[in-house]
């Protein structure tokens, strides 16, 4: 495209890939470009290693450590294998129910977070978020499921392991007063936040994982839920699947979000299976499962016998 070649010009290729790295926003790689001649993640590892970032007004050793992490991190992400949603959204409520039964009370809220929760068709590692206020005994509890395969991080407050179906799953154990916070920070998605954080900045506070801070003084502010987070920044609450930096913050603004479609609003289905052909039940029990749930019609869609895996 035209277009494309006449904005693109003189933007080094390795830019775009810088993007993609955690928590490194259009603002620093333009830093780390005109100010350091680093085009690609590789200069920027190596810069990070030598410690050659920490010359930049603003950067030190934990920001280079951080821009390490977040290398890994994004080609972990890149090499990952991704899963159907419809496998991954079982498992995570799996886990949920498995740490709430060894935990009690010890959990205060639990959520699955990340492209999960914002109910992307794929799904790449796994983010579960707990708020208690006892980080040790959750993670113990994780460590021990019989879902996870083996353990390959440890931290006081985080816990990755590899789950028996492949997926990469990251607890995160945080204090209830950063649970709103966390929550939406860790849902995303990335632009969502972006847009998010420079709202805040406009209104002379800083967001981040862990609440707001006044940009002056540095007074915290904690946000327990993340109603309080959008509240805040005086936006209603927005779901998380429309969090994807599209138009979901102006009409949020105008108070002109959509309405999600729920499963209540179903009114129908137009294909199953009978075990005529291959399913599980009968015409009369798959009628009566309809009706239990408010269903006004129901297709059955039986193929022959000859194409179904096992005849009824």
């Amino acid at each position: 495209m035209s277009y494309y070649k006449k904005i693109s010009k003189g933007v080094p290729a390795g830019i775009l890939e810088m993007l993609t790295i955690p928590d490194v926003g259009p603002k620093t790689v333009a830093r780390l470009w005109k100010e350091l001649k680093i085009t690609d993640v590789a200069k920027l590892e190596k810069a990070a290693r030598a410690g050659k970032l920490r010359t930049l007004r603003g950067f030190g050793a934990r920001s280079e450590e951080k821009f390490l992490a977040g290398i890994a991190a994004a080609r972990r992400k890149k090499s990952s294998t991704r899963v159907l949603l419809g496998v991954a959204y079982p498992f995570a409520q799996e886990i949920v129910a498995a740490l709430r039964a060894a935990c009690g009370n010890a959990i205060r809220d639990i959520a699955p977070a990340g492209s999960l929760r914002r109910m992307k068709p794929t799904i790449g590692d796994l983010d579960i978020l707990v708020a208690s206020d006892t980080p040790q005994k959750i993670i113990a509890a994780f460590v021990n499921l019989r879902l996870c395969a083996r353990s390959t991080r440890k931290a006081r407050r985080k816990q990755a392991s590899s789950a028996q179906n492949g997926l990469q799953v990251d607890l995160r154990v945080l204090e209830p007063k950063h649970w709103g916070s966390a929550l939406q920070y860790f849902t995303g998605s990335k632009e969502h936040n972006i847009a998010l954080r420079q709202i805040a900045l406009d209104q002379g506070l800083s967001l981040s994982e862990w609440g707001f801070k006044t940009v002056k003084g540095e007074k915290e502010i904690f946000t327990p839920t993340e109603q309080e987070v959008y509240e805040k920044l005086s936006l209603p609450w927005i779901p998380s699947e429309l969090r994807e930096a599209t138009d979901e913050l102006e009409l949020a603004r105008q108070k002109k979000l959509p309405r999600l479609i729920e499963l209540k609003d179903l009114k129908g289905d137009l294909q199953s299976h009978s075990n005529w052909s291959d399913g599980s039940f009968s015409i009369e029990q798959m009628a009566e499962a309809a009706r239990a749930r408010g269903l006004k019609y129901l297709a059955i869609t039986d193929h022959s016998q000859g194409l179904a895996s096992r005849a009824g």
